[in-house]
């Protein structure tokens, strides 16, 4: 290979190496089309997943359509994150964003899954020393997005349909990739029958079955039907209804089925002779749901806060631990507690003997409480102190 060529294989393989490092707002992805996806969560999560207190965190959010239609009305958020009360979180940048577009793949024109992707940071709280607790965090996607089956039906006078002794067949739509599918229990040929010289085909069936053949949820637990013909086939959502190239019905999802049907009737107004085959297409618009999880644990270190030295006499050999304390606890846990320490012993012995105000004992405050305790010891005052482990007091 002579010096130019070199060069020439050395700046393409820059030009490469630098477009794969690129993450663009709405960028494409490649993926291949999916028969039972439309948009879907390709990845969620925390990095790290396994922080110290105070540590900031990234959450990884990306969003790839697998299938092959536009997702729109695309709405996200990441959930029940504690920004409010105790032990919270802090946040940079947005948690939810609404009315997005996603556009879908499509191998025949060489257009590939488009995605977004969402990096918002979020900071871990302050915790006590020894604390550790595990926050799950939930993303949420809906949008909008629609399935469409084609079909060809085949009508064919009674005459002919007798002659060639043809046999029925099933009909079977050809779906575009969604999350929803569609399929018909209508039967080629359909059979017309002679009356008073004219052709004339009787009002038949075409039902339509949606079934959830993805992972998520349909919102609303209903999708909206349309069932489309040419001019020589009519249809119509009811049997004696008006007929027209178009019609449309809801088919709904109750009681969390996967699959759900709704018929239409189709006819052709005027007089056809032998066999004529004309296309139909079925459409289904609907609004879809995704949801994912992801984990990030938060170890308290103890540097300072509700961990540090009672700044009192003889503080040099006493510091509080709130591993079993009601402050880290399930509000079943704290009440089991208190109603055992403020019976016959303990709470409310330090109350009655003065190491504890009544409003210190309402508080439930482990360091004040624990602090009374070890005055109560040092006194040697006939007051329970059996506690100490139950409440997590120690003294060294």
């Amino acid at each position: 290979m002579n010096i130019t060529n070199s060069k020439i294989v050395l700046a393409l393989m820059i030009i490469v190496a630098a477009s794969g490092c690129t993450d663009p707002e709405n960028s494409s992805s490649d993926v291949q089309i999916s028969q039972t996806e439309g948009l879907v969560i390709d990845e969620f999560a925390a990095f790290p997943a396994d922080v110290p207190e105070k540590t900031q965190v990234q959450i990884d959010l990306v969003m790839v359509n697998k299938g092959e239609r536009e997702a729109t009305n695309v709405d996200w958020s990441i959930e029940n994150i504690p920004f409010e009360g105790s032990r919270t979180w802090s946040k940079e940048g947005g948690f939810e964003q609404q009315n997005l577009r996603v556009a879908a793949g499509n191998p025949e024109t060489g257009q590939q899954a488009g995605r977004r992707s969402i990096h918002p940071t979020i900071s871990a709280p302050d915790l006590s020393q020894g604390l550790s607790i595990p926050y799950t965090m939930n993303a949420n996607v809906t949008y909008d997005y629609s399935t469409i089956g084609v079909t060809d039906v085949t009508l064919m006078s009674r005459s002919q349909y007798q002659e060639t002794g043809t046999s029925k067949s099933s009909v079977s739509l050809d779906n575009s990739g969604g999350p929803i599918q569609l399929e018909t229990d209508t039967r080629n040929p359909i059979v017309y029958y002679s009356t008073g010289g004219s052709t004339s085909v009787q009002n038949s069936r075409f039902c339509v079955t949606a079934e959830n053949a993805g992972t998520g949820n349909i919102v609303g637990d209903s999708v909206d039907v349309s069932v489309e013909t040419s001019g020589t086939l009519e249809v119509s959502e009811q049997r004696d209804g008006d007929y027209g190239t178009a019609a449309s019905a809801p088919i709904q999802f109750i009681g969390g089925r996967s699959s759900s049907q709704n018929c239409f009737y189709i006819k052709a107004p005027g007089s056809v002779s032998g066999q004529l085959t004309l296309p139909i297409t079925v459409r289904a618009d609907y609004r879809y749901q995704m949801m994912d999880s992801t984990t990030v644990t938060v170890n308290g270190r103890g540097e300072g806060g509700l961990n540090a030295p009672d700044s009192g006499d003889d503080s040099s050999s006493w510091t509080w631990s709130y591993d079993s304390w009601a402050d880290e606890r399930e509000q079943a846990q704290i009440d089991a507690f208190w109603n055992t320490a403020s019976g016959t012993g303990g709470v409310a012995e330090l109350v009655s003997e003065g190491y504890l105000s009544e409003s210190d004992a309402e508080d439930r405050n482990a360091e004040t409480i624990c602090s009374a305790y070890h005055e109560a010891e040092q006194d040697d005052a006939d007051v329970e102190t059996s506690f100490y482990d139950e409440l997590g007091c120690q003294e060294d």
